[in-house]
Protein backbone atom coordinates (compact mmCIF):
# COMPACT_ATOMS: atom_id res chain seq x y z
CA UNK A 1 0.00 0.00 0.00
CA UNK A 2 1.85 3.50 -0.72
CA UNK A 3 0.46 6.88 -0.10
CA UNK A 4 1.91 9.93 -0.71
CA UNK A 5 2.55 12.99 0.74
CA UNK A 6 4.40 15.83 -1.92
CA UNK A 7 5.41 19.65 -1.82
CA UNK A 8 5.06 21.26 -4.93
CA UNK A 9 7.90 23.77 -5.39
CA UNK A 10 11.63 24.45 -6.17
CA UNK A 11 11.41 23.55 -9.41
CA UNK A 12 10.40 19.80 -8.56
CA UNK A 13 8.02 17.37 -6.74
CA UNK A 14 9.20 16.62 -3.44
CA UNK A 15 7.40 13.09 -2.23
CA UNK A 16 7.10 11.27 0.79
CA UNK A 17 6.11 7.61 -0.01
CA UNK A 18 4.35 5.38 2.86
CA UNK A 19 4.93 1.79 1.41
CA UNK A 20 3.52 0.14 4.55
CA UNK A 21 6.54 0.00 6.34
CA UNK A 22 8.71 2.61 5.72
CA UNK A 23 8.70 6.56 4.36
CA UNK A 24 10.79 7.05 1.44
CA UNK A 25 11.91 10.22 -0.16
CA UNK A 26 12.10 11.06 -3.87
CA UNK A 27 12.07 14.11 -6.13
CA UNK A 28 10.18 14.11 -9.12
CA UNK A 29 10.12 16.23 -12.46
CA UNK A 30 6.35 15.97 -13.47
CA UNK A 31 3.56 14.78 -11.24
CA UNK A 32 2.34 11.91 -13.93
CA UNK A 33 6.09 9.83 -13.01
CA UNK A 34 3.74 9.11 -9.81
CA UNK A 35 1.27 6.72 -12.39
CA UNK A 36 5.12 4.75 -12.08
CA UNK A 37 3.75 3.83 -8.48
CA UNK A 38 0.13 4.52 -8.37
CA UNK A 39 -0.23 5.52 -4.68
CA UNK A 40 -3.66 4.21 -3.20
CA UNK A 41 -3.79 8.32 -2.10
CA UNK A 42 -1.59 11.21 -2.47
CA UNK A 43 -1.67 14.52 -0.51
CA UNK A 44 -0.59 17.78 -2.43
CA UNK A 45 0.87 20.80 -1.01
CA UNK A 46 -0.83 23.17 -3.67
CA UNK A 47 -4.05 24.50 -4.67
CA UNK A 48 -6.52 21.96 -6.81
CA UNK A 49 -9.79 24.07 -7.35
CA UNK A 50 -9.25 27.13 -8.79
CA UNK A 51 -11.80 30.46 -8.65
CA UNK A 52 -12.93 32.72 -11.89
CA UNK A 53 -13.14 35.22 -9.47
CA UNK A 54 -10.77 36.83 -6.67
CA UNK A 55 -12.74 37.52 -3.65
CA UNK A 56 -11.05 38.73 -0.60
CA UNK A 57 -9.00 36.58 0.94
CA UNK A 58 -9.26 34.05 -1.43
CA UNK A 59 -11.22 30.52 -1.85
CA UNK A 60 -13.50 29.71 1.41
CA UNK A 61 -10.97 27.04 2.35
CA UNK A 62 -7.93 29.66 2.03
CA UNK A 63 -10.23 31.82 4.63
CA UNK A 64 -11.35 29.14 6.68
CA UNK A 65 -7.76 27.96 7.28
CA UNK A 66 -5.86 31.25 8.15
CA UNK A 67 -9.12 31.11 11.54
CA UNK A 68 -7.65 28.05 12.19
CA UNK A 69 -3.75 29.47 12.19
CA UNK A 70 -3.89 32.40 13.50
CA UNK A 71 -0.96 34.88 13.06
CA UNK A 72 0.38 31.55 11.37
CA UNK A 73 -2.25 32.29 8.60
CA UNK A 74 0.26 34.34 6.70
CA UNK A 75 1.25 31.17 4.95
CA UNK A 76 -1.91 30.50 3.28
CA UNK A 77 -1.72 32.29 -0.30
CA UNK A 78 -4.80 32.83 -2.19
CA UNK A 79 -4.47 31.11 -5.79
CA UNK A 80 -4.60 32.36 -9.06
CA UNK A 81 -7.87 32.52 -11.18
CA UNK A 82 -7.32 29.71 -13.60
CA UNK A 83 -7.10 31.83 -16.45
CA UNK A 84 -4.21 33.75 -15.84
CA UNK A 85 -2.26 29.75 -15.57
CA UNK A 86 -1.51 30.74 -19.56
CA UNK A 87 0.58 33.91 -18.70
CA UNK A 88 4.02 34.58 -19.83
CA UNK A 89 5.09 36.96 -17.62
CA UNK A 90 4.50 38.10 -14.09
CA UNK A 91 2.92 41.55 -15.27
CA UNK A 92 0.35 39.44 -17.53
CA UNK A 93 -0.72 37.46 -14.73
CA UNK A 94 -1.22 40.29 -12.62
CA UNK A 95 -3.61 42.15 -15.37
CA UNK A 96 -5.54 38.86 -15.64
CA UNK A 97 -5.95 38.59 -11.97
CA UNK A 98 -6.69 41.72 -11.05
CA UNK A 99 -9.75 42.21 -13.80
CA UNK A 100 -10.91 39.01 -12.05
CA UNK A 101 -11.15 40.83 -8.36
CA UNK A 102 -7.60 40.98 -6.92
CA UNK A 103 -3.69 40.90 -7.98
CA UNK A 104 -0.81 38.11 -7.01
CA UNK A 105 2.20 38.03 -5.57
CA UNK A 106 5.63 37.71 -7.63
CA UNK A 107 6.43 34.34 -5.27
CA UNK A 108 2.56 32.80 -6.23
CA UNK A 109 3.60 33.41 -9.83
CA UNK A 110 6.57 31.80 -9.37
CA UNK A 111 4.63 28.62 -8.65
CA UNK A 112 2.88 28.64 -12.04
CA UNK A 113 4.68 26.05 -13.97
CA UNK A 114 3.41 23.46 -10.62
CA UNK A 115 -0.30 25.23 -10.59
CA UNK A 116 -0.39 24.44 -14.19
CA UNK A 117 0.62 21.12 -14.10
CA UNK A 118 -1.45 19.77 -11.47
CA UNK A 119 -4.34 21.61 -12.64
CA UNK A 120 -4.39 20.04 -16.17
CA UNK A 121 -3.42 16.60 -14.74
CA UNK A 122 -6.36 16.70 -12.33
CA UNK A 123 -8.78 18.13 -15.33
CA UNK A 124 -7.64 15.34 -17.66
CA UNK A 125 -9.28 12.52 -15.82
CA UNK A 126 -11.81 13.12 -12.97
CA UNK A 127 -10.81 9.79 -11.45
CA UNK A 128 -7.86 11.37 -9.79
CA UNK A 129 -10.46 13.32 -7.54
CA UNK A 130 -11.11 10.64 -5.48
CA UNK A 131 -7.82 9.65 -4.36
CA UNK A 132 -5.77 13.46 -4.68
CA UNK A 133 -6.61 15.55 -2.43
CA UNK A 134 -5.19 19.15 -1.48
CA UNK A 135 -3.54 19.39 1.78
CA UNK A 136 -1.89 21.98 3.59
CA UNK A 137 1.20 21.10 5.87
CA UNK A 138 0.51 23.96 8.16
CA UNK A 139 -2.96 22.64 9.25
CA UNK A 140 -1.35 19.29 9.45
CA UNK A 141 1.40 20.16 12.26
CA UNK A 142 -1.44 22.46 14.11
CA UNK A 143 -3.54 19.35 14.21
CA UNK A 144 -0.28 17.42 15.23
CA UNK A 145 0.11 19.52 17.86
CA UNK A 146 -3.55 19.39 19.88
CA UNK A 147 -4.83 22.01 17.15
CA UNK A 148 -2.63 24.91 18.62
CA UNK A 149 -0.41 26.40 15.53
CA UNK A 150 3.22 26.32 15.71
CA UNK A 151 3.94 29.70 16.00
CA UNK A 152 8.00 29.55 14.79
CA UNK A 153 7.93 29.63 11.25
CA UNK A 154 10.09 26.79 9.55
CA UNK A 155 12.42 29.30 8.52
CA UNK A 156 13.80 29.25 11.81
CA UNK A 157 15.67 26.75 13.60
CA UNK A 158 13.58 26.66 16.39
CA UNK A 159 10.15 26.25 13.76
CA UNK A 160 12.37 23.67 12.17
CA UNK A 161 13.06 21.62 15.36
CA UNK A 162 9.48 21.81 16.72
CA UNK A 163 7.63 20.50 13.14
CA UNK A 164 10.60 17.85 13.29
CA UNK A 165 9.58 16.80 16.71
CA UNK A 166 6.09 16.89 15.70
CA UNK A 167 6.61 14.20 13.06
CA UNK A 168 8.69 11.84 15.27
CA UNK A 169 5.83 11.78 17.49
CA UNK A 170 3.10 11.41 14.85
CA UNK A 171 4.32 9.63 12.06
CA UNK A 172 7.87 8.25 12.40
CA UNK A 173 7.97 7.16 15.74
CA UNK A 174 4.16 5.01 15.24
CA UNK A 175 4.54 4.22 11.73
CA UNK A 176 8.72 3.10 11.67
CA UNK A 177 9.59 2.78 14.80
CA UNK A 178 12.07 5.41 14.33
CA UNK A 179 13.03 8.94 14.23
CA UNK A 180 12.61 10.99 10.82
CA UNK A 181 16.58 10.93 10.88
CA UNK A 182 17.28 7.20 11.37
CA UNK A 183 14.62 6.97 8.36
CA UNK A 184 15.68 9.43 5.41
CA UNK A 185 19.17 10.47 6.66
CA UNK A 186 20.32 13.94 7.04
CA UNK A 187 18.33 16.86 4.95
CA UNK A 188 20.30 19.18 2.87
CA UNK A 189 19.43 22.55 3.64
CA UNK A 190 18.37 23.52 0.58
CA UNK A 191 15.67 20.57 0.34
CA UNK A 192 14.76 20.53 4.10
CA UNK A 193 11.94 22.71 4.33
CA UNK A 194 9.95 20.56 1.14
CA UNK A 195 10.83 17.38 2.82
CA UNK A 196 9.23 18.49 6.66
CA UNK A 197 6.07 20.06 4.74
CA UNK A 198 6.24 16.64 2.34
CA UNK A 199 6.03 14.00 5.52
CA UNK A 200 3.15 16.04 7.36
CA UNK A 201 1.08 16.15 3.83
CA UNK A 202 1.60 12.59 4.15
CA UNK A 203 0.48 12.05 7.75
CA UNK A 204 -2.59 14.00 6.92
CA UNK A 205 -3.26 11.45 3.65
CA UNK A 206 -2.73 8.89 6.04
CA UNK A 207 -5.34 10.39 8.07
CA UNK A 208 -7.42 11.17 4.58
CA UNK A 209 -7.52 6.97 3.84
CA UNK A 210 -8.03 6.18 7.74
CA UNK A 211 -10.86 8.48 7.84
CA UNK A 212 -9.54 10.39 10.87
CA UNK A 213 -9.32 13.97 8.84
CA UNK A 214 -10.91 16.84 9.11
CA UNK A 215 -11.06 19.57 5.95
CA UNK A 216 -11.91 23.24 5.43
CA UNK A 217 -14.80 23.93 4.49
CA UNK A 218 -16.61 20.93 6.10
CA UNK A 219 -19.30 21.33 2.99
CA UNK A 220 -18.55 20.17 -0.48
CA UNK A 221 -17.53 23.27 -2.74
CA UNK A 222 -16.64 22.83 -6.65
CA UNK A 223 -14.82 25.00 -8.99
CA UNK A 224 -16.28 25.99 -12.39
CA UNK A 225 -14.71 23.04 -13.81
CA UNK A 226 -15.81 20.82 -11.09
CA UNK A 227 -12.53 20.67 -8.71
CA UNK A 228 -13.19 20.00 -5.01
CA UNK A 229 -12.40 23.41 -3.33
CA UNK A 230 -11.42 22.04 -0.03
CA UNK A 231 -8.37 21.49 2.24
CA UNK A 232 -7.78 18.46 4.56
CA UNK A 233 -5.29 17.64 7.29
Amino acid sequence: MRVAGIDGGGGAWTVAMWDGSDVRLQRVSHIRELLDVRPVLVGIDLPIGLPSRREPGGRRADREARRRLGRRGVCVFSPPVRESLCAATYREALGINREAGGGISVQCFRLFPALRELDEWMREDPSRQEWVKEVHPELSFTAMNGGRPVEKSKHTREGMRCRISLLDEALFLPRCGRRMEEVVGPLPVIWREHVVDACAVLWSALRILEGTAERVPAEEERDPCGLPVEIWY
